[in-house]
């Protein structure tokens, strides 16, 4: 037991000196050597701790709300009213009061953003390539939008709030506040290019995508607690001892929320193509989004830990939404929303297990 504490120990160095910037073979090596020394049971003993802790209560949710939505007896619309009411109230409420509330750094990291978006788009950009002559211009758009496209809002906010704590709200809405808007703006422009009737300038496109923001409660949200966390500082502690209850039952709202819309997407057809994108959006994002903020300066271990777990989340439904709205991709979006969302049982047990210490 003597022998395993210390294994365990220079295990956990490892992953710090990488965690602060260190060498990622070395990183690799050192857990590698340590496997073969009674290393792999205390691996697999923290990989089961951190599933049964952490991502097995947050997918119990979910299949919970699954469950609902196939429920005969309950009404449909009842359960669209739910999850418009959660999505376009309660949650923005509870990203308000989030984000007023937290500390802000004095100096805001950019080179955070930066490197996040700078390697999600990297990856969006090649995937969309190696599939464009294949898939067609339409469905490589998708499915490269489905390789980078997280799961942020109903998923990563409880899942990395849970794991990470309130401090981690603040890394991680920095990154949501820039999700959707910068994704949106990638995928609406290439789809316009795309299309083969395309005589038109951008400027429709872009007021469109503008207009698409300003109404969406998400960004309003965040948006509105960052600039009364700025003008105002934090909100005062009496208002969040009288909301710290009702905050607490937000997140699993979501969560039910989420499984109740995931029922509606199938695997279809195109498995095939989205098990590829699975994997890109599962394993190749959160270790490109690691190996790039571990190689710049200045990064807090914190805000690393939050955007490789933001990058191991599966693929968000909203990539099932812009193919829809595109008809482009349906299929493929609707099989990887279905596949991803289970796969990252055992892909986020895994990146929890190896980022958090």
């Amino acid at each position: 037991s003597v022998q395993k504490a210390a294994n365990s120990q220079a295990c956990c160095g490892a992953a710090q000196r990488f965690c602060a910037g260190r060498s990622v073979g070395r990183f690799l090596e050192s857990c590698s050597a340590r496997s073969h020394d009674n290393g792999i049971p205390l691996m697999i003993a923290r990989l089961l701790d951190v599933f049964a802790t952490l991502v097995l209560p947050a997918y119990a949710i979910v299949a919970l709300g699954w469950g609902l939505a196939r429920a005969p007896r309950i009404p449909p619309a009842l359960l669209t009213t739910f999850r418009r009411l959660v999505f376009d109230l309660i949650l923005p409420l509870y990203l308000f009061r989030t984000l007023a509330s937290v500390q802000l750094p004095e100096r805001f990291p950019i080179t955070y953003v930066l490197g996040y978006y700078g390697a999600t788009l990297a990856l969006y950009a090649i995937v969309t390539a190696l599939t464009w002559r294949r898939s067609g211009p339409g469905t490589a758009n998708i499915q490269g939008l489905g390789g980078v496209y997280a799961n942020a809002v109903l998923l990563g906010t409880p899942v990395i709030t849970a794991a990470l704590g309130d401090a981690a709200a603040l890394p991680l809405f920095a990154l949501i506040g820039l999700h959707a808007p910068l994704l949106a703006f990638a995928t609406g422009a290439l789809a316009e290019i795309a299309r083969p009737d395309t005589e038109a300038s951008l400027a429709p496109l872009l007021r469109n995508i503008l207009l698409g923001l300003l109404r969406n409660p998400i960004i309003l949200s965040i948006a509105g607690g960052l600039a009364w966390n700025l003008i105002q500082g934090p909100l005062p502690e009496d208002w969040q001892s009288a909301t710290a209850t009702a905050s607490k039952l937000i997140p699993p709202l979501a969560l039910v929320a989420m499984g109740i819309g995931l029922a509606d997407y199938g695997l279809r057809s195109a498995i095939a193509p989205a098990m590829g994108v699975c994997a890109t959006k599962l394993v190749v994002h959160p270790l490109i989004v690691a190996v790039v903020l571990a190689l710049l300066p200045g990064i807090p271990h914190l805000w690393w830990q939050t955007a490789v777990l933001m990058a191991a989340l599966p693929t968000g439904v909203n990539v099932y939404l812009f193919a829809a709205q595109q008809r482009a991709g349906e299929a493929v979006a609707a099989a990887t929303v279905a596949i991803a969302t289970p796969a990252s049982m055992l892909t986020l047990t895994a990146v929890l297990a190896l980022t958090i210490r």
